[in-house]
């Protein structure tokens, strides 16, 4: 008699559990595919706007520079879309930046800036994603060492 009961009560368990867990997967579904629907439209648009600006500056001033911006602006569209990761993408940077400045760019000055296309359109998607959820910007005080 009580297995039974068990067998009617883990019935019941799955009957009430299973379409809202298959509502939450479908939901989970919805949401990755329209996240990466979003990521392919963001990373489209921005090669197309880097081989648009791109190209011309290559055969106008230099290759090196033509590439270089052809590089920075998905990077920069990348970053603010995602801030978080840009800013950890900064912070792991940091310590390679001056080799990477003059192995590959030879000493150019705009290898000096590229770690600024992690961190400054990283920054401003933060502060705007912080302004629209009303969130501080800034650590509060409560957290502050005295």
């Amino acid at each position: 008699m009580t297995r039974s009961l068990r067998r009617r009560q883990s019935r019941k368990r799955q009957a009430d559990n299973s379409p809202i867990d298959i509502k939450d997967k479908l939901a989970q579904k919805r949401k990755a595919k329209a996240t990466r629907r979003k990521l392919m439209g963001l990373i489209g648009f921005s090669l197309f706007f880097a081989i648009l600006v791109g190209v011309p500056l290559s055969f106008s001033i230099s290759p090196k520079i033509g590439g270089s911006v052809g590089l920075l602006i998905p990077l920069f569209v990348v970053c603010y879309n995602y801030p978080r990761t840009a800013l950890w993408a900064f912070l792991i940077y940091m310590p390679f930046s001056g080799t990477m400045t003059y192995w590959i760019g030879g000493g150019n000055a705009l290898f000096q800036l590229s770690k600024d296309g992690f961190y400054i359109p990283g920054l401003l998607g933060l502060i705007y994603y912080c302004r629209k959820k009303k969130q501080a910007i800034i650590v509060s005080k409560p957290l502050l060492i005295r």
